[in-house]
């Protein structure tokens, strides 16, 4: 979610003033692609989980457990969870992972 509107993202101002993606693309010129656009929840100090993961580098584990946030419906730094269905076995992916902090996976696995 790029930072295009007035030096933060779409999530920043749907969470702290309650704009959607479409009043921010059509009056202000932002551009909200790859925004959650209100899908992640403004439950963790007024802002959402994805706000937090940018700005401190936390996970939405750390966010949900030591801080009691919900981070359902949030994008949480880009993670996702795949788990391939009976008829994917035998498939060939490709996984591309990136550490955009610089800092390590935190203990992060892929299985």
């Amino acid at each position: 979610c790029p930072a295009t509107c007035y030096e933060q993202d779409c999530d920043y101002w749907i969470a702290t003033d309650g704009d959607t993606c479409e009043s921010l693309e059509s009056v202000y010129s932002c551009d909200c692609s790859g925004c959650s656009c209100g899908g992640c929840p403004s439950t963790c100090y007024e802002t959402d989980c994805d706000y937090w993961i940018e700005a401190d580098g936390d996970t939405c584990e750390i966010l949900e457990s030591q801080y009691g946030c919900d981070c359902s419906g949030c994008a949480c730094g880009g993670s996702s969870t795949f788990a391939p269905t009976p008829s994917d076995v035998g498939e060939c992916y490709t996984l591309e992972m990136r550490d955009s902090y610089g800092d390590g996976w935190d203990g992060a696995v892929w299985t």
